[in-house]
């Protein structure tokens, strides 16, 4: 006869310890759907996760179109998701879980793919200046993210003719940044809970949004002399430093762009840029807008940079076969770049591939 074990009366804080003794969120979510008891770790809040890998985010699914693929590199699996919320619009990745997305609608919001949680956000028609910039609903933001600041959660995009503006939680208008030198922005980022941004030029500037003044960016520092003609550049925190990606791109004849990166580090007693040779045991994760950080886990390369891209631009600019989306890893080591490719249907021509880190809360 077999003995049939009941797990659910196993005692609650053993069941917390086996918990926290899971790494990823959907190993988590298995755990959680066993039994009423396990589930309450879930409910109470009470699992510890460590730093998550984050899963690349691709177009919907042609054959269902509330479907999306979330690629997981740690373990090399695709999640298909069902997000009726993104369907049919454009969407932005964060490292704090969050999916920024915009409509027909032009109404804002932020979605968390795993909960399926959202949280409204103004609507596009309370940015500055909107009128006098017309084009297409998926083009007026180029660039949004979702930082978390003293444990606050804050939007910021990038719009228009390449203005700064944010907003949080409950806010009923976008806040644009004033300038005293004109700066077209590109890229922001979070650090030490203060936020930094880039112009089109590499000019790295501090942005001020709390304080008695009205938010305003202040100039800190020039590019690196050596950079020129760059593709993309970011800036991202990591290992507790504020770091600078350039990353050059040529064109091959065949199938896939060429993908170079260079990397600096700042120093902000001198206020200069220092060539970084080595990310050490951290990890790069690049995509259109966005550059996020961690440690390699296990077989992960460290030292590496994984970059998430398409051959749309190419395909439309030069009328070749859309081959597909594709990540690649750059090793900073020797300098070598490997191409992997995740689809091959055609997307919509305002969807890439994005980077979004799972959480749960």
């Amino acid at each position: 006869m077999v003995n049939w074990v009941d797990w659910s009366h196993l005692p609650y804080d053993l069941v917390l310890f086996i918990a926290n003794k899971l790494h990823s969120v959907e190993d988590f979510l298995a755990f959680s759907a066993v039994c009423h008891s396990w589930r309450l770790v879930y409910l109470n809040k009470s699992w510890t996760p460590s730093r998550q890998v984050p899963w690349l985010m691709l177009d919907e699914n042609h054959t269902s179109e509330f479907i999306r693929g979330f690629f997981n590199i740690y373990k090399n699996k695709m999640h298909k998701l069902r997000l009726p919320e993104a369907h049919d619009r454009r969407c932005w990745g964060s490292s704090h879980g969050w999916l920024i997305t915009i409509g027909h609608d032009l109404e804002i919001r932020l979605l968390n793919p795993i909960t399926q949680a959202s949280i409204n956000l103004p609507p596009q028609s309370t940015f500055e200046n909107r009128i006098s910039v017309k084009v297409d609903w998926y083009v007026f933001i180029h660039r949004a993210t979702v930082f978390k600041i003293q444990d606050e959660l804050v939007t910021m995009a990038i719009y228009g003719n390449h203005s700064l503006a944010f907003c949080r939680p409950g806010d009923s208008l976008w806040t644009t940044v004033q300038i005293s030198t004109y700066f077209l922005f590109i890229n922001v980022v979070c650090y030490r809970n203060q936020v930094f941004a880039l112009s089109i030029m590499g000019t790295l500037v501090l942005v001020e949004i709390d304080g008695p003044d009205p938010p305003r960016a202040i100039y800190m520092a020039s590019p690196p002399k050596d950079e020129k003609h760059w593709q993309q550049i970011y800036l991202v925190e990591s290992s507790r430093d504020l770091l600078m990606v350039f990353c050059y791109e040529a064109n091959s004849a065949y199938r896939h762009k060429l993908v170079k990166f260079r990397v600096y580090k700042f120093d902000f007693d001198s206020r200069e840029w220092t060539i970084l040779e080595s990310l050490g045991d951290c990890v790069l994760y690049v995509d259109d807008s966005h550059c996020t950080s961690g440690h390699a886990w296990d077989d992960f390369e460290c030292n590496s940079i994984y970059f998430a891209q398409d051959n749309l631009d190419w395909w439309l600019t030069h009328a070749q076969k859309f081959v597909g989306y594709y990540m690649g890893v750059y090793r900073m080591k020797d300098k070598s770049t490997e191409i992997f490719c995740l689809g091959e249907d055609p997307p919509s021509h305002y969807i890439s591939p994005i980077w979004v880190t799972p959480t749960l809360w």
